[in-house]
């Protein structure tokens, strides 16, 4: 008996100590009861590494070869940040990120859940078909319940993990 291919879902999530407190285990909760209530729920996998850095980023790319990323933390003037070596905020670039991801071919989706990502949004989507992005300022509040909001939506795709 085969079992059909699992969706792996890689959960990147950042917080830096110098930035605004945001409930990334909250969000990450709400991710897995939405998919753990879904009529798909065993085709999905998630996996989530809290306070990335961009080699934890590496890393998890490489050992989970996700189809969907999804990013939660801050965005600002084109930018999201992760965690340098002492937890603080490192600026990552849409150009950098852009080219970050055209070395993973396995990802067909990533969701940015960040403030202002439309910018790093349209640099992933050069190699990426499917990529969300924030125009603005998003309240943590909302960030979590698009987050939910997306993920219960499962019921209704058309799925091949291929």
């Amino acid at each position: 008996m085969s079992t059909a291919p699992k969706f792996k879902i890689l959960m990147l999530a950042a917080n830096p100590v110098n930035t605004t407190q945001l409930r990334l285990d909250e969000e990450q909760r709400e991710i897995d009861n939405a998919l753990r209530l879904s009529e798909y729920r065993n085709l999905f996998t998630l996996q989530a590494v809290f306070a990335v850095r961009i080699e934890d980023m590496r890393r998890a790319m490489l050992r989970f070869e996700p189809q969907i990323v999804h990013f939660s933390g801050h965005g600002q003037d084109g930018n999201i940040y992760l965690e340098d070596k002492n937890g603080n905020a490192r600026a990552i670039a849409s150009d950098a990120l852009g080219d970050f991801f055209s070395i993973f071919p396995s990802v067909q989706c990533v969701l940015l859940n960040a403030c202002f990502s439309e910018e790093l949004a349209g640099a992933i989507n050069l190699t990426v078909p499917y990529v969300i992005g924030m125009q603005t300022e998003v309240q943590d509040s909302s960030a979590i319940s698009f987050a939910t909001a997306f993920y219960d939506l499962t019921d209704t795709l058309e799925l091949s993990a291929g």
